[in-house]
């Protein structure tokens, strides 16, 4: 299983790296180019894209760890999986169109809130993360003062 992993790891690694590199390509002949302005903060023109490479092998790990059934426990169920996915297409889209098209922040920001809005529907809530030092912080803090 181990060694299943590590090889889903480092082939998901690879192909966003290969994919960015492919997503630079196709940004520079589509003109999906960053050209320092107001907005854009380069020192010189830089091409877009990165995100679809990266945002495509994420797509494909999940969609493997689906298939294989590695997501799935007590905790995860197969909605929230599709769910994240669904947010995730959602995510690389609007920013591949961003890119292209130099959308504004309110049609960007809705689409985020869509893609946000699609996952908590698909069932994932979040009541506490790991912080760095590996102490669990509750995110639900204030309900302990309210008793």
């Amino acid at each position: 299983m181990i060694v299943f992993l590590l090889t889903v790891f480092l082939v998901a690694t690879f192909g966003s790296f290969a994919l960015t590199f492919l997503s630079r390509r196709i940004a520079q002949t589509c003109g999906a180019i960053a050209v320092p302005s107001g907005r854009r903060r380069h020192l010189f023109p830089t091409p877009q894209l990165g995100g679809v490479g990266v945002g495509i092998a994420l797509l494909v790990l999940l969609v493997v760890g689906i298939h294989q059934g590695l997501f799935l426990d007590r905790v995860i169920q197969m909605q929230q999986l599709w769910g994240f996915a669904l947010g995730i297409t959602i995510l690389l889209v609007v920013g591949a169109l961003d890119d292209l098209y130099d959308w504004p922040a309110s049609v960007r920001f809705s689409l985020y809130a869509l893609a946000s809005l699609i996952v908590v529907l698909a069932g994932t809530s979040v009541h506490a993360i790991t912080c760095l030092n590996g102490q669990v912080c509750s995110l639900f803090w204030w309900q302990s003062q309210l008793v």
